[in-house]
């Protein structure tokens, strides 16, 4: 069977070679099309086809990845705080572009800025797109789609894409926060919307919304995390909570977290009947 299949095999190969030496009836082989079917290449293009525009076109999108390619080696990659340019927004009374095209780097993905609540002064009202928030250093409270929450030195914020958010400055120093927002994807897909629907300035009457005690909101969604409820995942609690928490003396939020409120004073009963309420959420 081998030497017949060997045998078979040889005889094809000679086939085919000798069809492919005479052409088996096409053109030389320099040419792609069989015979009888022009090249569209070669052909001359109907009177009412503008070629030229076409071309145009096929060049401009050929050259996007190139183009791309030098804008992200030409793109920022660093930026200092002294580079930093402030400006105010209807939003923000100060705020800085960190991550952005606006300074130079090549952001697709996300924008990140820096901004600043003066003190007695809240932000401006707005809808728009996904944002997060790390509170830098400041005191305060969020109002984000009628609903408070509180926040502290080191608290994140998660605001929910088109959701209505304002921040309120409640503390002796000015409230300093760190945002990054989808809006370069958001823009891209269509997606970005932003209603503002009032400017930052100073207090008047806070308003009166109902305050969530665990950082959800009513669709059982994560608002707000304070820093000492961030817990790394092997179930430890952040270095940093750890140590404030002994300054405070000598309260281990790993243990509070299951004992009774009476056990600590009163800063830390707070903290442990918020972890004992987040808890009981993760357990249901």
């Amino acid at each position: 069977m081998n030497a017949a299949l060997t045998g078979a095999g040889l005889v094809g190969f000679a086939l085919v070679s000798g069809c492919l030496a005479s052409g088996c009836g096409w053109e030389a082989n320099t040419k792609i099309d069989p015979p009888g079917v022009a090249s569209p290449r070669s052909a001359e293009a109907p009177p009412d086809v503008d070629v030229g525009e076409g071309a145009a076109i096929q060049a401009e999108r050929t050259a996007l990845w190139s183009d791309a390619q030098q804008r992200r080696a030409d793109a920022r990659i660093g930026l200092d705080e002294d580079e930093l340019h402030w400006i105010a927004t209807p939003q923000d009374a100060r705020t800085a572009f960190l991550v952005s095209r606006e300074t130079g780097f090549d952001a697709w993905g996300l924008e990140t800025r820096l901004a600043e609540i003066p003190v007695g002064w809240h932000t401006g009202r707005q809808r728009q797109g996904e944002q997060a928030i790390y509170v830098v250093h400041g005191n305060g409270f969020a109002v984000v789609n009628g609903v408070r929450f509180d926040f502290a030195d080191g608290t994140t914020l998660g605001i929910p894409y088109a959701a209505e958010r304002q921040l309120f400055n409640t503390g002796a120093a000015p409230v300093r926060y760190f945002s990054a927002t989808a809006f370069p994807i958001e823009r891209h897909l269509g997606l970005y919307h932003l209603e503002q629907l009032e400017d930052a300035g100073p207090n008047g009457a806070l308003p009166e919304a109902p305050t969530s005690d665990d950082g959800f909101d009513a669709r059982d969604r994560r608002i707000r995390l304070f820093w000492e409820e961030a817990w790394y995942r092997d179930g430890t609690v952040g270095l940093r909570a750890r140590l404030e928490a002994t300054l405070r003396g000598g309260v281990d939020l790993l243990r509070t977290n299951r004992a009774a409120s009476g056990e600590v004073d009163g800063e830390g009963a707070a903290l442990a009947s918020r972890l004992a309420s987040i808890e009981r959420r993760k357990s249901t």
